[in-house]
């Protein structure tokens, strides 16, 4: 999926017409390395007015990072949901999974082949959705 969800971000970015730039993509697969990840970028010459977590690590790492840094603003939108996000100041929008529609479907997949079904392998997407709640629209900078 971390595959899917960054080319999804270069699909978008050509979509808007926008150059990607790798200088602009950093890694983190814990909370501490996503808070430093998002460190590293905030102290670019010219850092970035929007960020986008790929999962909930990097956005609980990215929360804490801006925190530290004492910015507020940043925009922030995180993949997964996360407990207490809507408490957040500014409130974290998402992109949230339906993990119960998820285990659903791998269930019933699982059942049906153990009840005899051999057909081939298929691909179930499950659609996420965006939750809105602030911390993503913040106004760009000089508007």
């Amino acid at each position: 999926t971390r595959r899917e969800r960054f080319q999804g971000y270069r699909d978008a970015l050509e979509g808007a017409g926008l150059p990607f730039d790798r200088g602009l993509v950093e890694t983190g697969h814990d909370q501490e390395a996503a808070a430093r990840a998002t460190m590293r970028l905030l102290d670019l010459d010219h850092p970035p007015t929007a960020l986008f977590a790929g999962n909930n690590l990097a956005s609980t790492g990215a929360v804490v990072a801006l925190s530290r840094a004492r910015r507020r603003d940043v925009a922030l939108v995180g993949f997964d949901d996360l407990p207490l996000a809507e408490c957040l100041d500014p409130p974290l929008t998402v992109v949230a999974q339906d993990p119960a529609r998820m285990g659903a479907a791998a269930a019933e997949q699982v059942l049906a082949r153990l009840d005899g079904d051999r057909s081939k392998a298929r691909r179930t997407l499950v659609p996420t959705r965006l939750v809105v709640r602030g911390s993503g629209e913040l106004p760009a900078p000089g508007s």
